[in-house]
């Protein structure tokens, strides 16, 4: 299926930097080291200085680091119009304070924004991106307890007033943290640390959004938010209410815990408050979750410009009681893989619809919000011809152009995970972790240069009286799915009960008829008489 064009996707690449160290020195020296060399290849093989020979030098450029001239390299053949890259936060601050700051760190990220606006491509920056290895935080700071320390919080403030100053100038979205929501994870020692790194998570990301609110928003005129993991949740079972209700509290603390704080009221959802101390009652836990004083509720309640978030999947659930605690005990939840769903080698499922639902879910409880999904992808094996990442992205975003058209969901950008792809990780990459492209390059330029999805052979678009008309079998049959599938199954066990009950009373009918005509004795103790 095409859908009109529409000037909707910034499409984009995401990729975090964090893993790989910024480079500190330029590749070539020639903009430092003014002699002249040869090189004795017959003899030593070595390199000699030519004496009395003096060169002239030139200033250090973007374009003699390595990492900058490749990436731009990668993201001129991608041909996209946005990127976002995450700093690493350790190598900018290795002490985790002011009082050591590593220029040449952020000289790097400046090449790598600065390069990418001469070539059209806006940088979307995020200050933090935990990573499962390790928290991402300098040493000092995650010796000092890392996100279970308030200190922290107060550490990352400094950090962010540091990037803003130095690169604000060139960067007009940021991302404080990526996916805060995912850190339990990483705190699963018990539900408490889980639920008080995250109050401090939220804390940190308040403080930088007013620092930069008051300091560095009427100069550099940016917008800043948080993004948070929002895959989409399913009842397993769509007949069975405990499913249903698994599946909205899957949401709630999953999402909503976050984004309640953020968007809505300055504290933690109602609805996850109140099962925890349901399950606090019944004996099954002893998790507590923060509780907001007025100055931190006044100071986390707004702080978004946009809802970003990070969609990969739809998960499947139903309600499974659990002993413990622990945030994923607490949630009693137990997640089901549909057989019958398109999977990736690491068990995502491609449910397209799913990015439709959760953009409406988002839209139905956060209001009429900017949005940007600032991850989304599919780890595909094939070092070459990536099919099942061709198909994933035709889907999802032609799901994300339908919650833009029909739901009005206010999608401002759609960025795809990722750039290159590392050895030895699932493979999400459009550029192998040698560097060569993929054939879903191909499909992704044709995309970005249609600014989405081009009517086939220039068709016109179905007005809306043709598609209530000559669609409305196909609307029914997608919209009634799980009816159709409990009918089909309720008639076709129907019509087996039935068959059955015809076939043995038919060969009852023909058992009696023969005895009948044999004369055979009806009652026990009978003997059979024959002539």
């Amino acid at each position: 299926m095409y859908m009109p064009r529409v000037h909707l996707l910034g499409c984009a690449l995401h990729e975090c930097a964090c893993f790989s160290q910024p480079e500190s020195v330029a590749s070539s020296p020639q903009y430092s080291d003014p002699h002249l060399y040869v090189w004795n290849v017959t003899g030593n093989r070595l390199l000699h200085r030519v004496e009395g020979v003096r060169l002239k030098t030139r200033p250090a450029q973007c374009t003699d680091l390595v990492g900058v001239k490749r990436q731009l390299e990668m993201l001129a053949k991608m041909k996209v119009t946005h990127y976002r890259f995450a700093l690493d936060w350790p190598s900018i601050l290795p002490t985790g304070n002011l009082s050591m700051v590593n220029r040449q760190a952020l000289r790097y990220y400046r090449c790598v924004v600065s390069e990418g606006l001469k070539l059209n491509i806006s940088s979307m920056v995020t200050l933090y991106y935990p990573t499962h290895a390790h928290l991402g935080l300098p040493e000092p700071l995650l010796h000092s307890g890392g996100w279970l320390n308030r200190s922290t919080a107060k550490a990352f403030q400094d950090y962010a007033d540091l990037c803003f100053r130095e690169l604000g100038d060139l960067v007009k979205l940021w991302v404080t943290i990526n996916e805060p929501n995912r850190l339990s994870d990483i705190y699963e020692r018990s539900s408490n640390d889980t639920y008080w790194a995250a109050h401090h998570l939220l804390i940190a990301h308040a403080l930088a959004w007013h620092l930069y609110d008051r300091q560095y928003r009427p100069a550099q005129r940016g917008a800043l938010s948080l993004s948070l993991h929002s895959d989409w949740a399913e009842p397993a079972n769509p007949y069975a209410d405990s499913h249903w209700k698994a599946a909205e509290r899957f949401l709630q603390f999953e999402i909503a815990w976050f984004a309640e704080p953020v968007f809505k009221s300055g504290d933690y959802p109602l609805a996850m408050r109140e099962y925890i101390a349901f399950k606090n009652r019944q004996g099954l836990s002893s998790s507590t979750l923060p509780q907001f004083t007025e100055e931190e509720r006044r100071l986390v309640k707004g702080t978004a410009d946009f809802y970003a978030l990070n969609h990969f999947t739809t998960r499947f659930v139903m309600h499974e009681r659990q002993n413990g605690s622990s945030y994923s005990t607490d949630r009693d939840i137990q997640f089901l893989q549909d057989i019958t769903c398109l999977s990736s080698p690491t068990r995502l499922a491609v449910v397209p619809w799913g990015e439709r639902k959760v953009l409406r879910w988002i839209r139905r409880n956060y209001g009429d919000v900017d949005v940007y999904i600032t991850a989304s992808g599919i780890d595909d094996q094939s070092l070459e011809n990536d099919e099942l990442r061709k198909y994933y992205l035709e889907k999802y975003i032609q799901e994300a152009l339908k919650a833009h058209l029909l739901d009005k969901v206010k999608i401002k950008g759609y960025y795809i995970f990722k750039l290159t792809e590392e050895k030895s990780r699932p493979r999400f990459g459009f550029f192998t972790s040698d560097f060569k492209a993929k054939s879903s390059i191909q499909f992704y330029n044709k995309l970005i240069s249609n600014n989405g999805f081009p009517s086939e052979n220039g068709s016109p678009q179905c007005s809306q009286t043709q598609r209530n008309t000559e669609c409305i079998v196909c609307l029914f049959l997608v919209q009634k799915k799980p009816l159709i599938f409990f009918g089909c199954c309720f008639f076709s066990t129907l019509l087996l009960f039935l068959s059955i009950t015809i076939f043995h009373k038919r060969k009852r009918r023909k058992f009696w008829k023969a005895k009948n005509l044999q004369h055979i004795p009806l009652k026990k103790g009978h003997k059979r008489v024959i002539s």
